[in-house]
């Protein structure tokens, strides 16, 4: 499943031509690829636990490893290289929430900020104080999105990989620490290595299936699309072309991240403050 998504060049009013593209390949005329409605557990879990009937392998995680299996190998290095595309347009969505004279103090202090929370939490500040509470309603949905597909790109560069002969459609990924405190206590138990270990290692292990990495590769893109969309939004006085901004607004609010972001946040902040009892039983004493 392909998705579309346009190289932008160089050349006059590069942020107007970003925004055009993505008008015409994203959500507002619905080309964006065909993504399934997620509930939030399915959106944030894109792999699985290595199944235990493989935890005694044979299955080998180090370098090079990935090259056994191309197309995943492939897919991965496209979610790797997709991803600052998205942090260059959460950066001009800085520059617009703030209003600022210099654009490019912006976005270069947001690039400059290297750790996620910081980052979201700048966007935060800027948005409460220049949105309206439906568009600040429709930013945390956004918010509520990038911090699932962030964390599903961080996944994949926080990790080492390896494969299962078994597992012809998948590969393996285990988190870095889980590896390296694994491999420490090996060398600290030399030379009488757990026969075992192996076994307990798998434990830790997950597969990434093709369609695991499709699903994220698209959902990046499709991310990446939402907020150029919104920038466009946030500018329709400039920039709609005559579209109402109601228009806008619903095409964005019925996105399929966006619709469940924002029916989570919303039954969220209309479910009880605290526990409510019961009523009685009709017909009871």
């Amino acid at each position: 499943m392909e998705c579309s998504h346009p190289n932008i060049g160089s050349g006059r009013g590069e942020l107007q031509q970003h925004l055009e593209a993505d008008r015409f390949f994203g959500v507002l005329i619905g080309s964006v690829a065909p993504l399934l409605r997620l509930t939030s557990s399915e959106f944030a879990m894109a792999r699985q636990p290595l199944h235990r009937r493989y935890h005694k392998g044979p299955w080998m995680v180090g370098i090079g490893l990935l090259d056994k299996r191309p197309i995943h190998a492939k897919l991965i290095g496209q979610c790797i290289t997709m991803w600052p595309e998205v942090e260059v347009t959460m950066a001009l969505l800085l520059a617009i929430l703030m209003k600022a004279n210099s654009s490019d103090a912006a976005v270069a202090v947001y690039l400059s900020i290297r750790a996620g929370r910081p980052r979201r939490n700048a966007l935060d500040a800027a948005a409460e104080t220049s949105l309206s509470k439906q568009d600040y309603e429709l930013f945390g949905a956004i918010m509520s999105v990038f911090a699932t597909v962030e964390d599903q790109r961080n996944t994949l560069t926080h990790g080492n990989w390896g494969v299962c002969n078994e597992l012809e459609d998948g590969v393996l990924w285990l988190h870095s620490t889980h590896y390296s405190n694994w491999l420490l206590s090996q060398i600290r138990k030399e030379p009488a290595p757990d026969a075992n270990a192996h076994a307990e290692l798998a434990k830790r292990i997950f597969v990434y299936k093709e369609a695991d990495l499709l699903e994220i590769r698209d959902n990046i893109a499709a991310l990446r699309t939402i907020v150029a969309d919104f920038i466009w939004y946030l500018r329709r006085d400039l920039m709609h072309g005559g579209i109402p901004s109601d228009v806008i607004y619903l095409q964005l609010c019925s996105e399929p991240h966006i619709a469940e972001a924002l029916y989570r946040l919303r039954t969220e902040k209309n479910a009880p403050s605290t526990p409510q009892q019961p009523g009685p039983l009709i017909g009871s004493d």
